[in-house]
């Protein structure tokens, strides 16, 4: 069928080892790109195995970025022999992560590769293409945990992502405890963001599946799933659930589920301190001047 072929002339270039692959328009998908796709979309725990090639953390870094004017007291053994556990976990993390890496080295890139080559151009309003239509303006991406989200200067993201056109399904990855991020090209524009329907190849057509390549990202909206009785939440989910909405404030996400709003309004609106006091009435003014409209 037409989807089996590239739309596109382009190439790939990795941007650690700048290893490229060129390509034509109308090249036909071969076996070995069809296995490379599999292989991501069917083995769940190979998927989860690769993913972890992208999710090492640095202790050490982490609790100097977090604590920048942090006095540090050299004389003490207990810091000293702290900051040398944690530099010998990081070491061996490191370690790991490189193993990790080569193992799975030929097929992130053959996957990148195939992702970019017979994917579809994020926003591509230009070509008539039916394929084309069936592309959604946002996709969905569950996570099963609630994760910190760093800010980045250009917004890039290297694939590869999985990503819903549907946010049901999208939510059922999330679980309870974790997100939806909804998200869509922030430079549609530049024809340099890339996704594959891979309900094309997938042997679950109804998770109606989207692996994007690269994208310029666009955080569009933060779903979490509804909890009912903010206050009334054990002490521990309720931190959790305030710190995780004053770090999304913090990172001026503002479209985020009603959830979240309520614990935004929890800590900004109901205190009867005179900065609250304050916010209120602005409040209110905002809501007013919606009504005129």
């Amino acid at each position: 069928g037409r989807f089996t072929r590239t739309l596109y002339k382009g190439q790939y270039v990795d941007e650690i080892t700048k290893v490229r692959y060129e390509w034509q328009s109308d090249d036909r998908i071969k076996l070995k790109e069809i296995l490379t796709l599999k292989l991501y979309t069917d083995f769940d725990r190979l998927q989860f195995q690769l993913k972890k090639c992208f999710r090492w953390e640095y202790t050490q870094e982490i609790i100097e970025q977090h604590n920048p004017d942090e006095e540090k007291n050299e004389n003490t053994e207990e810091t000293e022999s702290g900051n040398e556990q944690r530099q010998n976990v990081d070491a061996d993390k490191k370690n790991e992560l490189q193993r990790r890496l080569e193992q799975f080295y030929h097929w992130r890139i053959s996957l990148m590769v195939v992702l970019n080559k017979f994917g579809y151009k994020i926003g591509d309003t230009r070509s008539n293409s039916q394929l084309l239509k069936k592309m959604p303006r946002t996709f969905h991406h569950g996570v099963n945990a609630k994760m910190v989200l760093s800010p980045c200067i250009n917004t890039a993201f290297y694939g590869p992502l999985s990503t819903s056109s549907s946010f049901a399904v999208a939510r059922t990855f999330a679980t309870d405890k974790g997100m939806v991020l909804s998200i869509s090209s922030q430079y549609p524009q530049l024809g340099a963001c890339r996704a594959f329907d891979a309900s094309l190849v997938s042997d679950f057509p109804e998770e109606q599946e989207w692996l994007i390549g690269f994208v310029y990202a666009r955080i569009r909206r933060v779903h979490t799933v509804p909890f009912f009785g903010f206050e009334e939440l054990p002490s521990e989910s309720g931190l959790r659930s305030a710190f995780f909405a004053m770090h999304v404030f913090r990172q001026q996400l503002y479209f985020v589920s009603p959830d979240i709003e309520n614990v935004l309004i929890k800590i900004f609106l109901e205190d009867n301190s005179e900065v609250n006091e304050k916010n209120r009435e602005l409040l209110q003014k905002y809501n007013a001047s919606k009504k005129d409209d």
